[in-house]
């Protein structure tokens, strides 16, 4: 019997730990990522200087001088990266990734720390880029004049990105307007165009949280840095045919699909391939 009690007041001690040490890791998660205090101004000096190419261009096209990583800042350099994301005269990926990094970090260290604390470890994942996809609507041939619209892009906590089971839902909307095309606009590969599709794609760095429990286990928790997460809108010309869809990409190629769903699963789960170079 003295057995059996000490193995449940054991068991209940670890259930208690792991209960502390995950809530513990949502307060990580659900820090603001955009409060100016979660990134020191010695750390966002640190990473202007170490990106003078991606700042300056900021600068020039906003004339304006950035100090420090505020909210205004990240907005702006979040919309330059995802515009700039193939330009090989910029790294726009890793200053984001970096800010990434710094973001989480300073989180973490704002969190009060127990003796026997699991160690932790922060890397990337994935680098920033888009990361996932949503089809908004479809507006037939002819049709104009439509309202600006909200489109939301929506991942449940669990869902997979590339290989990687994400442990927060992410939630970003983005404005978007579209029209249908003109009567007789065609595809690139030469197909009649029955609709216009406006799609959102979610952008962001994936990061590797690896956390070392006391006794040797270890948990690794995925999650898309609030800090670089953000969505742009796009749309294309499409066909939607009985047996076929055909849908063009920003890349001036046609892309074919046995079906509407399979179309939406693929800006879904690679919008990439419907994005320019």
């Amino acid at each position: 019997m003295k057995k059996r009690t000490s193995l449940f007041v054991i068991a209940a001690i670890i259930v208690s730990l792991l209960i502390v040490i995950a809530s513990r890791f949502a307060m990580v998660l659900n820090l603001p990522a955009n409060d100016n205090a979660a990134l020191s101004s010695s750390d966002s000096l640190n990473i202007l200087s170490e990106f003078p190419a991606e700042i300056s261009y900021v600068e020039r096209k906003y004339d304006l001088h950035i100090e420090t990583l505020d909210k205004e800042t990240l907005s702006l350099l979040r919309q330059e990266a995802i515009s700039n994301l193939s330009d090989p005269d910029y790294k726009f990926a890793d200053l984001m990734d970096k800010i990434a990094l710094a973001y989480v970090g300073n989180r973490c260290s704002k969190i009060v720390a127990f003796p026997g604390d699991p160690a932790a470890e922060i890397t990337v994942y994935r680098p920033f880029g888009p990361l996932y996809g949503e089809c908004f609507t479809l507006i037939p041939t002819g049709v104009t004049g439509m309202d600006i619209k909200t489109g939301t892009i929506f991942i449940a906590s669990g869902s997979d990105l590339y290989g990687a089971a994400i442990n927060a839902k992410v939630s970003k909307s983005v404005s978007y307007t579209c029209q249908g095309p003109a009567d007789r606009t065609t595809l690139y590969n030469g197909q009649l165009a029955t609709h216009r599709m406006a799609f959102g794609v979610l952008y962001g760095t994936i990061i590797k949280h690896t956390v070392q429990y006391p006794g040797g286990n270890t948990h690794v928790f995925y999650y898309v840095e609030q800090a670089t997460m953000d969505a742009a809108d796009y749309a294309v010309n499409i066909q939607v045919g009985a047996s076929n869809t055909y849908s063009d990409t920003l890349m001036g190629t046609t892309l074919h699909f046995p079906d509407q769903r399979y179309l939406y699963s693929a800006i879904q789960d690679d919008p990439t391939q419907f994005l320019a170079p």
